[in-house]
């Protein structure tokens, strides 16, 4: 009969499975060099950050590219916005509202000082503001600018037909004719 053998941490009873060690206090000491860091959750940290806020902007460290932060909420068992879950660390979130960076217009910012509830239409307002919206050449997918669309437009205004745009600027059929029907680059007028 094979004897179990314990972790060879002074305070893991485990049983030991990866050089002494149960693989819990094996993976803290290769990702941190120490058996005994744990990691602090996400959203502790971040309760921690605004627990006494001040007037300053609070970063965030994040990595999406327009500068919002997320961190993954257990309960709702997905990543959320960190300015989300600082707003509805003072307060419940009211059905149907957006979460608003307010004076400071900053979207790593978690201050609860600096968010507001707000509707749909406003937060919308707010993003292309401050020019964190991905529409237009701020889209990961655009093959296009304003520029070249505003030029789009000003041909296809003057008659000349969708194919015929589509083969001077080297795109398709398609592209042009959601430009033209206003499915795509709406808000884009020409004077």
């Amino acid at each position: 009969m094979m004897m179990r053998m314990e972790c060879a941490v002074d305070s893991c009873r485990s049983e030991a499975k990866c050089k002494s060690m149960c693989m819990k206090c094996y993976t803290r000491v290769r990702r941190h060099g120490d058996p005994t860091v744990v990691r602090q959750r996400a959203h502790d940290r971040l309760l921690e950050m605004i627990a006494d806020p001040g007037e300053d902007c609070i970063i965030w460290e994040n990595d999406h590219p327009l500068g919002y932060g997320s961190i993954y909420d257990p309960v709702a068992k997905k990543a959320r916005g960190a300015h989300v879950l600082a707003l509805e660390s003072v307060g419940p979130h009211p059905a149907g509202l957006d979460a608003l960076h307010g004076p400071c217009h900053n979207p790593s910012c978690v201050n609860p000082r600096h968010l507001s509830w707000g509707t749909h239409r406003e937060n919308m307002a707010d993003r292309v503001r401050d020019g964190s919206t991905d529409r237009g050449s701020n889209h990961y997918s655009t093959e296009l600018d304003e520029a070249t669309v505003m030029e789009m437009k000003r041909l296809l205004n003057e008659g000349h037909g969708r194919q015929a745009v589509a083969d001077r600027f080297g795109t398709t059929y398609g592209a042009v004719a959601h430009i033209d029907n206003g499915t795509t680059w709406a808000w884009l007028e020409v004077c």
